[in-house]
């Protein structure tokens, strides 16, 4: 989202400013007179537009250029060989896109929780969904949609909620919970358990690890989530008892 449109007085022109494309290079602004520009950047951030206005005659010089999307080094560095398929700074196109995609997370996420809902406005979500999250807040933050505080502050809201779960017969995660709070639930949100998924829990643990390897601060508390889990009893059991295969979703 855009920042406010702001009010400079008496303007000292010693930021960096780039319009969008205008006519002239120069624009004159009489004293007492106010002059709005739209598609402005200053020192980095960006506007719809900027209205200035100064006591004395200011005179603006202005770069022409098109429309550009901002320089995102997070990553660089840390890659030693492209990946396969296209490598590169995202487009215009591209990066609204990825804000827009962005917007559904900010929109169904859960602040009790730190879990994001599974479908919009309905506060339930299973371990698939809750890892598609986590590649989202990855995505957002090495794209530079999000900033370090913002990652870093639901990475540990996400962890210490996946860490204290009410697991299914206690052994590992039920397949769905209550995003707003956390506890197992049954398909129609309600208490109770659908038991659990490799598919699900597999997949989570693949997030967990890239979580754990990108940003090493956290793997503590990533460690600390499968430490609960039982998977000793969960194979025996199967092994066991193969009826109770059933309460083994997708595998």
């Amino acid at each position: 989202m855009m920042p406010k449109t702001p009010f400079l007085k008496n303007l000292v022109i010693s930021s960096a400013l780039v319009f969008a494309p205008i006519a002239h290079a120069q624009e004159t602004l009489p004293a007492g007179k106010t002059l709005t520009i739209d598609g402005v950047t200053l020192d980095g951030e960006s506007y719809n537009s900027v209205t200035i206005s100064s006591e004395t005659p200011l005179t603006l010089t202005v770069s022409e250029g098109g429309h550009s999307v901002a320089t995102c080094d997070r990553d660089r560095g840390r890659s030693s060989t492209p990946h396969f398929g296209r490598n590169g700074e995202l487009t215009p196109r591209e990066m609204e896109m990825a804000q827009t995609a962005w917007c559904y997370f900010e929109r169904n996420y859960q602040e009790s929780t730190g879990l994001v809902n599974a479908v919009n406005g309905f506060p339930s979500t299973t371990m698939w969904d809750t890892s598609s999250y986590i590649s989202g807040l990855v995505a957002a933050y090495e794209l530079c949609i999000v900033d370090k505080r913002v990652l870093d502050t639901r990475i540990a809201e996400l962890t210490n909620t996946l860490r204290n779960l009410s697991l299914f017969e206690g052994e590992a995660p039920n397949k769905v919970c209550n995003a707003s709070t956390g506890q197992k639930v049954n398909y129609a949100n309600e208490p109770g358990q659908v038991g659990m998924s490799a598919n699900d829990i597999g997949r989570l643990l693949i997030c967990l690890r890239i979580i754990k390897e990108k940003y090493p601060h956290h793997s503590n508390a990533v460690d600390n989530i499968p430490m609960r889990w039982n998977f000793c009893s969960w194979m025996w059991t199967i092994a066991r008892d193969p009826n109770r295969k059933n309460w083994r979703r997708n595998g």
